[in-house]
């Protein structure tokens, strides 16, 4: 049957003259040279380059210069990239292993807070942006998923049909060539990271490997029972389960070690049936019935410590530029005068509030005189007994345990109290202008209630509740 074919080698330029003859006159195509461009994206038999993907660059370049994207804040342009600039690159790293490069094509501002701590997940005090490296190879990892769990997928078939020889256990051991393409190679490679993933459900135990399948809870035999050095059990390499049960009986070794003498206690425990086996998917020791790239781009994303405020930052009807910039003074990124300094820059320290102390996030919020006077006013108008210190006031905030309508208008007075004396402060640097007290207290009131109001489309009760104590609280 093989020979009977015509076929067109990983190298090879063309199909036989007769066999592109025959596809002409049936489909009305006409024969083209890779690589070309299908649906907006390259299609090339070797690996992606970074010049092919100039399209998909030039389309995130171009989202960004506009005036919209000039106009917008920091939390409208986080918008921009969490639904924008992920949708334009999403089909890209579905359908490529994108390259790596160090290059950057903003060009000409240093960041705030490092990327990869922005794709951290807001309760590990972060943005929830997408890291793209990690998606990319959890879209990749659907490829080998396809290998084991989708008998219809054409690519999956060719695939075991020609790098698996038929045998789909034979992606656990075979080697990296240069006689597979640099895709094929690539997902070799994953292999280590997505094994503990891929469980052998031994029924007939005719197709599971002994060494290279993980039915055990050991993982790869190969490796648990490596430190045990020369005593290594006396099973072959390329011996299956059902070759060590003998008419319905396991014929197994003398264990000689602690770990041997698991892995032969398990064996034993297993019962033998007449149907075949079969993989199972477990993600994180969670059995999953599909492949979800996103539970698994959460597993590939790296595990760090959940913070204790990320409930005071991002909270249901905060205001969303108000919450990006408590952000950015929880994690004391904004350009105080201490931190300016600390660059090795040049600039007067003086608080640019009362210019008596030395400026920063603790002094301005509230060891100032002038902002401890407005949020005081406003902390108690809201019922809350404040603190001038900055650490202090975060943990007051984390212990109040007052109703949710209570806590929400707490956190909006704090978040817009914040929010209006650091454009103050802004104001006062740059252009020159100068508010009073009062007129700054003014501005958060009338803040809060032109953010309460605008709740009442979606969710008309809770903001009733929220109005209600806002008129009762701040009533003139």
């Amino acid at each position: 049957m093989k020979n009977s074919r015509q076929y067109c080698g990983e190298r090879g330029s063309a199909w036989s003259i007769v066999g592109r003859e025959d596809i002409k006159l049936h489909t009305g195509l006409s024969p083209g040279v890779l690589p070309i461009c299908y649906l907006g994206v390259p299609l090339h038999t070797k690996k992606i380059s970074l010049a092919q993907c100039a399209p998909l660059i030039q389309s995130i370049k171009a989202k960004l210069p506009s005036w919209t994207v000039k106009k917008l804040t920091y939390a409208g342009r986080l918008q921009l990239v969490t639904s924008v600039i992920n949708g334009i690159t999403n089909f890209w790293t579905i359908s490529f292993i994108i390259p790596k490069t160090n290059g950057d094509i903003t060009a000409n501002a240093s960041a705030n807070v490092a990327w990869e701590i922005c794709c951290l997940a807001k309760d590990k005090g972060s943005l929830l942006l997408r890291n793209l490296d990690a998606w990319n190879t959890a879209c990749a990892f659907k490829m080998i998923w396809l290998l084991f769990f989708s008998n219809q997928s054409i690519w999956s078939s060719w695939f075991r049909a020609e790098i698996l020889d038929g045998n789909i256990q034979m992606f656990w051991v075979i080697n990296t060539s240069q006689k597979h393409s640099w895709l094929v190679n690539k997902l070799l490679d994953a292999r280590e990271i997505i094994y503990p993933w891929i469980r052998q459900r031994v029924q007939n135990s005719e197709t599971t490997y002994f060494w290279s399948t993980k039915w055990s809870p050991y993982g790869k035999l190969s490796d648990y029972l490596q430190t045990v050095g020369a005593m290594r059990l006396p099973v072959t390499k390329n011996a299956t389960i059902a070759e060590q049960c003998e008419n319905g009986a396991w014929v197994v070794p003398n264990a000689r070690s602690d770990r041997q003498l698991k892995v032969i206690s398990y064996l034993t425990t297993l019962s033998l049936t007449d149907y075949g086996d079969e993989p199972e998917w477990w993600p994180g020791d969670q059995k999953q019935p599909r492949f979800q790239t996103g539970k698994i781009y959460d597993l590939l994303r790296p595990s760090t410590p959940t913070v204790s405020w990320h409930r005071e930052v991002w909270f249901s009807g905060g205001i969303p530029k108000h919450m990006f910039l408590v952000w950015l003074m929880v994690k004391n990124r904004c350009p105080t005068r201490d931190r300016i300094l600390s660059w090795g820059l040049q600039t007067e320290p003086r608080c640019l509030y009362n210019n008596v102390s030395d400026e920063s996030i603790a002094h301005c919020f509230f060891e100032c005189n002038f902002t401890w006077d407005i949020w005081k006013t406003v902390a108690l108008k809201c019922c809350f007994n404040s603190s001038r210190q900055w650490q202090t006031i975060l943990h007051q905030l984390q212990q109040h345990s007052t109703n949710k309508v209570h806590k929400t208008l707490l956190l909006l007075c704090w978040q817009a109290t914040l929010y209006t004396l650091w454009t103050e402060r802004n104001n006062r640097l740059h252009n020159a202008q100068y508010s009073s007290s009062d007129g700054l207290v003014r501005q958060i009131k009338q803040t809060i209630k032109n953010r309460a109001s605008s709740l009442r489309i979606d969710k008309p009760k809770f903001p009733s509740s929220l109005l209600q104590l806002w008129f009762s609280t701040f009533s003139t």
